[in-house]
């Protein structure tokens, strides 16, 4: 069985306290407009609101996730951990994977039409990350095939043959 844990590089992490940290700060900022005598107040109150949702998201999403990748057999297994709350997130054959490409490119990952993408990765702009391309049993009516995104080291790449 081997096991990989997805740490974010220092610089990537870094990144994505200060992305996260900035949008709360413009979020207690369109806050603190709101409070004035002013008829756009309501405005800026609403637009305060869905900021320091936004970074609230961004923040447990990239800096407070991380991913156990697990290959035992012929099973390969992603789980998502949150705090103390861990959940599987993919489960599959080594078989039903139909493509394997390490990509560099950001634009490598986007989603192509009839296509269903799911983001494992711990970091919001990885340097180098795996796209993992499933079909047949996993496919719902409408969709070519299913991709998974993943930022596996150096061993998991050879393991999952990539």
């Amino acid at each position: 069985m081997a096991t990989y844990y997805s740490c974010k590089s220092k610089r990537s992490g870094i990144f994505g306290e200060i992305i996260s940290a900035l949008v709360f700060a413009l979020g207690l900022f369109l806050a603190a407009l709101s409070c004035g005598d002013f008829s756009l107040s309501p405005l800026f109150g609403l637009s305060a609101a869905v900021v320091i949702l936004l970074g609230s998201m961004l923040a447990v999403r990239y800096c407070f996730t991380f991913y156990v990748y697990t290959v035992d057999g012929d099973e390969f297994t992603v789980t998502e951990h949150r705090g103390r709350r861990a959940c599987v997130v993919v489960r599959i054959r080594l078989s039903e994977i139909a493509g394997r490409r390490r990509c560099k490119r950001l634009s490598d990952g986007r989603a192509v039409k009839g296509t269903r993408t799911y983001d494992y990765r711990p970091s919001l702009f990885p340097r180098e990350f795996l796209k993992l391309t499933l079909t047949e049993p996993h496919l719902c009516e409408g969709l070519d095939a299913v991709m998974i995104l993943l930022s596996p080291d150096e061993k998991m790449l050879h393991i999952l043959g990539a």
